[in-house]
């Protein structure tokens, strides 16, 4: 009964261990996290902006209407996401609807041409796949029973990140390598966000 009690108060301290170092990675790549959610920000306004555009000056009877609105939108999930799911305020809209809000410019757009619920959705979007992210960095520390983080050297780049890490876990000391890169989210190009990350054992 001592030698379980033992066991689980163990298991408890590892799992608070793993809990902060898993925080403290998540802080390290906080700096690329916000490139990626800012380029994808822009990408979701350029793309939402240029689907406006091509539906007022398009011919709406072409055969390649719908083909051509898709790739302006950058593919039909995303047009689907940005033609319905910012919900845009319209100005003959019920003023007794619980959605009405006078602040919101008239159609949803500022002066600027944007929908402010354009940006809520890319940081949705984007906090979904850092979510994962994290979730899977948290996995891999439980799987490799990692104790503690004895030293780190990381180096940040204009889009990503490389840090060392030297850990101690229940098999003994290990080197933890986290690689990440932002690409596109420049207009035209969706951006992505991939992240590296593997354990090597050190010699003895």
């Amino acid at each position: 009964m001592i030698n379980k009690t033992k066991e689980l108060t163990v298991n408890r301290l590892n799992i608070k261990n793993i809990e902060k170092m898993a925080k403290d990675l998540e802080k390290a790549l906080a700096p690329t996290d916000t490139i990626y959610i800012n380029r994808l920000i822009e990408y979701y306004e350029a793309r939402h902006k240029a689907m406006r555009t091509f539906k007022s000056t398009a011919d709406w009877g072409s055969n390649n209407f719908y083909k051509e609105l898709f790739a302006v939108s950058g593919g039909k999930t995303l047009f689907t996401k940005l033609e319905y799911e910012p919900a845009p305020y319209c100005d003959f809209q019920d003023k007794r609807s619980p959605e009405y809000d006078a602040k919101k410019p008239l159609h949803g757009y500022d002066d600027n041409g944007y929908n402010p619920r354009v940006k809520e959705l890319a940081i949705k979007d984007a906090s979904k796949i850092l979510k994962a992210r994290n979730i899977r960095l948290a996995t891999k520390l439980r799987k490799e029973e990692v104790t503690e983080i004895l030293d780190s050297k990381v180096k940040y780049t204009i889009d990503g990140f490389h840090g060392v890490y030297n850990v101690n876990t229940n098999n003994g000391k290990k080197t933890i390598k986290l690689d990440t890169i932002v690409a596109g989210g420049y207009n035209i190009q969706c951006a992505h966000y991939r992240t590296l990350f593997y354990f090597l054992k050190q010699s003895a």
